[in-house]
Formats: structure tokens, sequence, C-alpha cells
């Protein structure tokens, strides 16, 4: 009835629980970049799981059939939706954008609820209410949420909702994008808050905060600090305080681990 998908697992592919009507819960870690194509069609008792921010495509019908879902957070990484992709949603009543409008394919929210409506935040591009029309050309009812989750935090540490999020104000080398991502103080020093890599059981291991959906947090490793990937690293799923862990093997020679954050 549940499943969580283990952190070394980078894209979610074609039909891989496509008809499992009994899945009620899945928990996608932060290392998912894609969700293909039919992966969770017709899992009808799916109702519980989260789209983490580092997903940047959701490809055709992934969601097709789910008739047990009745909201969705599209997360600010997301660039492209399949076609089809939330159709026949029957409960879907509201997709909350976290981010700008991503590409859109025919009929993404084709046959949800009666009253279904679209979601999104001032400043968000690509955006109108009280109606919207993606990409393709399909019209959905909107609504304006109001200032960003970002804008609503920068208020209330004092800042302009304009403010730019790569400034450093406490000339500690942390941005404000940083701060806001791993859920830091912005009106205070925080270079020595930072997360900090630790070795665990022959792992370099590196713990986060990741709980922003409109944040893509990405963890990266490299042997000389000039060639990063993530093709090695495995991120845990978000635990309940929203804190992923990320780890690399170690072998001989250096390891190091980097954080990537986008908004």
């Amino acid at each position: 009835t549940s499943i969580t998908i283990p952190g070394s697992v980078t894209t979610i592919g074609g039909s891989t629980f496509r008809g499992c009507s009994g899945l009620t819960g899945i928990t996608i870690p932060g290392s998912v970049t894609s969700i293909g194509d039919w992966a969770f069609s017709d899992c009808s008792g799916l109702i519980d799981f989260t789209i983490p921010g580092s997903v940047t495509s959701i490809g055709d019908s992934a969601f097709y059939g789910c008739t047990g879902l009745t909201g969705i957070t599209i997360p600010g990484s997301v660039t492209s939706i399949g076609k089809y992709a939330f159709c026949f949603c029957s409960a879907l009543t509201s997709a909350i954008f976290a981010g700008n409008a991503p590409t859109m394919g025919i009929g993404v929210f084709g046959n949800a609820a009666s009253g279904f409506k679209v979601g999104f935040h001032s400043g968000a591009a690509g955006f109108t209410a009280p109606t919207w029309t993606d990409s393709y050309g399909d019209i959905y009812p909107s609504v304006n949420l109001g200032p960003s989750p970002s804008a609503t935090w920068l208020v209330a540490n004092g800042y302009s909702s304009t403010t730019n999020l790569l400034n450093t104000p406490n000339d500690d080398g942390v941005s404000l994008l940083m701060a806001y991502a791993l859920n830091l103080d912005p009106t205070k020093n925080q270079a020595a808050n930072m997360p900090k890599a630790s070795v665990t059981d022959k792992n370099l291991s590196y713990t986060f905060y990741a709980g922003n959906t409109d944040v893509s947090y990405q963890v990266q490793a490299s042997a000389e600090l000039k060639t990063w990937s993530a093709a090695r690293v495995t991120v845990s799923a978000p635990d309940g305080n929203g804190k992923c862990t990320a780890t690399v093997p170690l072998t001989s020679g250096l390891r190091f681990l980097r954080l990537v954050v986008s908004h």
C-alpha cells in the first residue's frame, strides 16, 4: 500500500507503478529529476505523496486516472508537464504551482473535479486570473494566491518582498536564497551553521533541510573540486523535519560534496 523509493533513483520510468490500485502513499526522494509517461497512471488509491523540488519534468499521462487525488503541488523546479498528466483525476480540486508556469501538453488537468482551479503566486511568470490559458491553449479557472512562500519569508525577516535572493546581507557567504532553502535565520551570520559533511560507514554523508517546494535541491560530488556530478550521490526522502541525507561511497582519494539550490 505504500513504498519509499530509494535515494539512488534519479528517474521513475514509464509505467513503473501503472495500475497499482492498492498504492495509497509513495515517498519520492530528492534525487528524482523526472517522472516518466504513465508512471503512476490508474493508481486509484494514491492519496498521499509529494513531488520533490528536484523534479524538472512530469511525463505524458503520469498520473492519469488517479481518482483519489484531491490536490497537488507542482514544485517550482518543474519546467514541463506532458499531455494528460493529471487527466481523469476526478477528485482533483486544485493544482498549486510553486513557481513559474511550465510548458504544458494537451489536457493536463482534463476531467478534474467540478470547481477545479489552478493556484499560483504573485510574480510567477506565465499565469493570469481568473482564468489561465496554458502553453498548449487549454483554459482553466485560476486564482492568485498572493505572495510566494519566499516573498512571505523575506517580509517576515525584515526584507522587501522583491529583495534579490542572491544578496548576502551578512557578508557570511550565505545568500538569502541559501538561507531560505536551508531554513536558516537570514538576519544572523550563518557561516558556522551551514550543514557539514561527515564520514559514516565508509560513506561521506551530508544532511540538510530540503522542505521548500519552490526550491530545487541537488547534492553533487567531486574528487578534485573541478568536475562535479550527482551520478553516484544517493539522497534520502525528507524526514518528518524536512531533512534529507545525501551519501556518496568513499573510495581511494579525496571526496567532496556540495549543495546546489535554485529557485
